[in-house]
């Protein structure tokens, strides 16, 4: 059975073991995770050392950097699809750079000419907030991105702007950010037979085979050198394959 098979989650037809290239963009995603949320010394460090006079969301890939680096920054388009910038005061995000606008910043919504046409670089979404709403008067953008601003919800709840993982109401997990990265199959109507709790896992393993049609059967062992014969052992009259073993041989 093929590898990319196996690593696919039981219900989907695989048995449940995760691929390592999947698992390490998992673990960039972590890593991102860790990076815009916290303020530890390897936050701090790697903030120092490569976003100094650069923006994390939208600078480009250094190819001087950290495989560590330039891993984190290649799956910044799967982080922006799964989390979102919740606004409480505006102070601090990113008017321009930071992707709060369903997602995504105002550079890549108008483009980097704006940026310069419109001249307010550095500022902070709160220099468009008054009074706990949006006042798009301080600033004249275009019709379509006033709309945009607009549907963006500020929460007084809080005390201060955070982010919010999207994918999983629990918050964010390894197993969530596996669950974005990873491939998706259909789901298969036997995975919950095969792998119930009550069954015995040899049995399953067993059952799992014979599904994709893997079992030792002669007419496979045959062509790998290990028998000379085919005929089946039970009835010794018909060829031994997966079909004749369980639906034709009489025994």
């Amino acid at each position: 059975i093929a590898w990319n098979t196996l690593c696919r989650p039981k219900l989907e037809g695989g048995i449940g073991l995760r691929n390592f290239v999947d698992i390490r963009k998992a673990a960039s995603l972590k890593l991102l995770w860790h990076f815009i949320n916290s303020k530890n010394v390897w936050s701090r460090w790697m903030s120092k050392r490569y976003c100094d006079n650069k923006h994390f969301w939208t600078m480009e890939i250094d190819n001087n950097s950290s495989c560590t680096w330039k891993s984190i920054l290649k799956h910044r388009q799967v982080a922006r699809n799964n989390i979102s910038r919740v606004i409480v005061n505006g102070r601090n995000t990113l008017l321009w750079h930071d992707p709060w606008i369903n997602s995504e910043s105002m550079v890549s919504i108008l483009g980097w000419d704006s940026l310069y046409l419109y001249g307010h670089q550095t500022d902070n979404v709160s220099s468009i907030i008054q009074d706990g709403v949006f006042n798009l008067d301080l600033v004249p953008f275009t019709r379509q991105l006033n709309n945009l601003i607009s549907s963006v919800c500020i929460d007084s709840s809080s005390s201060s702007d955070y982010w919010k993982w999207t994918s999983d109401l629990k918050g964010f997990s390894f197993r969530s950010a596996w669950n974005e990265t990873r491939n998706h199959y259909p789901t298969v109507n036997w995975g919950k037979i095969i792998w119930n709790k009550c069954n015995n896992p040899r049995m399953s393993l067993t059952a799992y085979k014979a599904i994709y049609n893997r079992l030792p059967t002669r007419d496979k062992l045959i062509d790998w050198g290990y028998v000379s014969a085919t005929i089946c052992l039970l009835c010794n009259q018909f060829l031994e394959n997966h079909t004749h073993l369980f639906f034709a041989c009489p025994y």
